[in-house]
Formats: C-alpha cells, structure tokens, sequence
C-alpha cells in the first residue's frame, strides 16, 4: 500500500498488535529471570520501535527448564 508514500492518505499504523511466543532454556531463578525481561523490554530495539509506533505487543514466555 503505497498511498503513505504518494502523500494519498496519511500514514497508517501496519501493525496495530503483534504477539511475540519467546522460548527461553534456563537454569536461572524467577527473578534473574524477570530482571531479563524487564532489560530486554527496554533496551530491544525491535521492540521498543514497535512500542512507540504505537503497536500492541504481547510477548508470551515459556520458560523451560533443562
């Protein structure tokens, strides 16, 4: 859709929600664990640019233990 781009219509948001499945392997505890995901929600630049475009992102962990 390049109507964005044409200057047709005004940019329109493509991804309103994304829903992220994130498979981690670890042996660390819940909250070496949570401190990570809360790290990795800031500093993730996919993640963050998604944020502010104003996308819904849902990340679903499944933790696995070895």
């Amino acid at each position: 859709d390049r109507r964005g781009v044409t200057f047709e219509q005004e940019g329109i948001m493509p991804f309103p929600e994304i829903e992220v499945n994130i498979d981690l392997t670890t042996k660390d505890d819940e909250e070496k664990i949570e401190g990570m995901k809360t790290l990795l929600s800031k500093h993730c630049p996919i993640s963050t640019l998604l944020r502010h475009a104003g996308t819904n992102l849902t990340e679903n962990w499944n933790i696995i233990r070895p």
